[in-house]
């Protein structure tokens, strides 16, 4: 095998498209966000309202600070037929309920072989303002993908849209792709 071939163990699972809406509005938010630099510093928080019009064209989409929300469709699917032990936790909107969802599970990322850069540590929270460098996904050795969701140790993007890569097993992402799920989108993790 050449040095330069890396096998696909997984897929990073996210939306294709903005539902607008910013997921850290108002004062709560404003305590969980490094003042310095504005990255989240507890990625269990989630608003109980965002002030948006969910597409009923996407099961899958992000908010202007990139963070996933999901159909109740696709959440029933994941916990009645994937049996995800994920909690999927609900967020009112002014037209309906969407769904945030942190996975517990994490996968190391191999940032030295992908080439990630770090850019401008912050001194106040230990931070970096902006990690770039997540696709393809690289994973450190001997990590194996079950049936799962996983999340990266590393967050990518700068400051608040900084976020772990989402990412499934094989299986699941061709499950998922069963079910036309409108508005997923899935990249290679190796």
């Amino acid at each position: 095998t050449a040095s330069w071939f890396k096998m696909i163990l997984g897929h990073t699972l996210s939306g294709n498209a903005s539902n607008d809406g910013s997921f850290f509005c108002g004062n709560e938010a404003e305590e969980i966000l490094c003042r310095n630099c504005g990255s989240c510093l507890d990625f269990n928080y989630y608003p109980r309202y965002i002030d948006i019009k969910p597409s009923k064209k996407y099961d899958v989409s992000y908010t202007h600070d990139l963070r996933n929300v999901y159909s109740e469709r696709f959440v029933i699917f994941c916990k009645e037929v994937l049996k995800s032990s994920e909690i999927f936790y609900p967020i009112s909107t002014s037209t309906g309920i969407l769904f945030y969802m942190m996975p517990t599970k994490i996968l190391y990322f191999d940032s030295v072989g992908r080439g990630t850069r770090f850019i401008k540590k912050c001194q106040e929270c230990g931070g970096y303002e902006s990690i770039v460098g997540a696709h393809p996904a690289y994973l450190q050795k001997d990590q194996k993908i079950e049936n799962n969701f996983y999340r990266t140790d590393l967050t990518f993007g700068s400051g608040k849209e900084k976020f772990p890569l989402i990412i499934i097993s094989i299986e699941w992402k061709n499950l998922l792709l069963s079910q036309k799920f409108r508005g997923i989108s899935f990249r290679d993790c190796m």
